[in-house]
């Protein structure tokens, strides 16, 4: 009975949420991240066809100037909904207008450490799984800082075997959820509102980190719209491997019953 009720707990309600976009998490003043793969064009003027002014680097910071009030300049690119912004680059001090859904909260960390580590086990013929997951788990640690206590619970009384999760409080109300053998072997980053461009470019910029011949970004997935059950099988997986392990998936989170703003990322480790 403890171990239904802890399963419910844990996992009983979450729904699908690559398709929640929560447009205004930011505002005027705000310092947020370049996230798109091959950089971001600065314009002259709210609107993709007119004139560059300058061309800001995957990763580069600025600061947001006017917004707008979100209203002025919408628009959808790259299939995503957003609005034009006006920005300063740190970098320069270059001001422009650019598509809000190409900046992030979340930092790109390049140059990881276990992502090279796979590039060297694959040429070897000697790499396995889980690396991926060490992937995602060093973003974590680089990219998001600590903002509380770290809070453990295990459950040793189900027999056979028991429940357990580390949960560690982050900056931004976010936090990292670290899930046992029977909560599927998982690292859990749980986002505070973030938009469906920021979730997409956050696994996109890791995951270009990794050898393409093993490792495929469900892009179809990342974008997807319609609120969904999570499947059990790879319907819904955002990120497999090459044997078609899946090793990433997205949800919202659902807490007494109730739709909150928050979204998880799943980093399977087990096989």
């Amino acid at each position: 009975m403890k171990q239904l009720i802890v399963n419910a707990l844990l996992f009983a309600v979450l729904l699908f949420a690559c398709s929640t976009t929560f447009a205004n998490n930011y505002t005027e003043g705000d310092t947020l991240y370049v996230v798109a793969l091959n950089g971001l064009y600065l314009r002259i003027e709210p609107k993709q066809t007119h004139e560059t002014d300058t061309k800001l680097n995957n990763g580069d910071t600025v600061v947001v100037r006017n917004t707008f009030g979100f209203t002025q300049y919408n628009d959808v690119i790259d299939q995503f909904k957003g609005n034009w912004v006006y920005v300063e680059s740190i970098k320069g001090n270059i001001i422009g207008y650019t598509f809000d859904a190409f900046l992030s909260h979340y930092p790109v960390v390049n140059n990881l450490k276990t992502a090279k580590a796979i590039h060297n086990e694959l040429r070897a013929d000697n790499y396995d799984n889980m690396g991926y997951t060490e992937v995602f788990v060093e973003y974590i640690e680089h990219a998001f800082r600590k903002a509380g206590c770290e809070y453990f619970y295990q459950n040793e009384s189900d027999g056979d075997g028991y429940h357990h999760f580390e949960i560690t409080l982050l900056e931004g109300n976010n936090k990292v959820v670290e899930h046992g053998y029977y909560e599927s072997a998982a690292t859990e980053l749980e986002l505070y509102k973030p938009r469906q461009s920021e979730l997409y470019y956050l696994v996109k910029n890791i995951t270009k980190q990794l050898p393409s011949k093993i490792c495929k970004a469900n892009d179809e997935q990342l974008r997807k719209t319609p609120i969904t059950r999570p499947e059990r099988g790879y319907d819904d997986c955002a990120v497999m491997t090459d044997n078609d392990f899946c090793k990433v998936k997205i949800f919202k989170k659902i807490y007494d019953g109730k739709h909150k703003d928050n979204v998880s990322i799943i980093f399977i480790w087990s096989v």
